[in-house]
């Protein structure tokens, strides 16, 4: 993102965002069950199986059950040993709150900017605790909404959500591809790297104190 211009809604990722990363808790679980921590996210971004399953799964086509069991298979085949119950849990058990972009999100709505979660569901469990019904306008959940992240129609859901044209809101996501889909609607995209930076930008953006860091 080179240009910074005032945002009137906020469209913001769960994991990896709102909370740690999501691939070091996936790492975390891949090194305890498995020779090689990096298992998990080289089979999402590379084992056509274990991607079309996800997929799937993320756009409400195939259940948690039947998607635990798929993954469970893959991972075996590649040298990991782990039981399909309750598997996906297992891979975000390690997700943490990110406080700071916590605190920014509920500043942001709190001076009336609609705020919106667009977030591919990997499973409900690590929603859990979060109470986003509480801190955001509005929750898009890809599995209850049957279209998934990067696919521009989630982001006009989010915009909808919001109430307000898509090139006036900035999506906020971890992954690249993500932030791509976003701004092919002329969104603004953040690429969420830090939190301390990632808060600047959106300071600048809405014009109002986001009780960020200054170290």
């Amino acid at each position: 993102m080179t240009e910074v211009r005032p945002a009137k809604a906020l469209l913001i990722d769960f994991g990896g965002v709102l909370t740690s990363s999501v691939f070091d808790s996936f790492r975390e679980y891949a090194g305890g069950v498995g020779p090689d921590p990096l298992l998990i996210e080289q089979l999402f971004r590379e084992d056509g199986p274990s991607q079309e399953a996800l997929v799937a799964h993320e756009t409400g086509k195939v259940p948690l059950e039947e998607f635990e069991i798929i993954f469970a298979q893959r991972l075996g085949h590649h040298g990991a040993t782990v039981e399909p119950e309750g598997l996906v849990s297992q891979l975000t058990q390690n997700l943490r709150p990110d406080e700071e972009m916590i605190e920014a999100t509920r500043r942001i709505g709190a001076a009336g900017f609609p705020t919106v979660l667009v977030s591919n569901s990997l499973g409900y469990d690590a929603y859990d605790g979060y109470d986003l019904e509480e801190l955001l306008d509005h929750v898009i959940l890809s599995g209850h909404v049957g279209v998934r992240k990067p696919s521009r129609k989630i982001y006009e859901m989010g915009a909808e959500a919001a109430g307000v044209a898509p090139e006036d809101c900035v999506m906020v996501d971890d992954l690249a591809q993500n932030i791509s889909g976003a701004e092919r609607l002329g969104m603004q995209g953040v690429v969420h790297l830090h939190s301390k930076d990632t808060v600047a930008v959106l300071q600048e953006m809405f014009g109002i104190d986001l009780g960020g860091s200054n170290e």
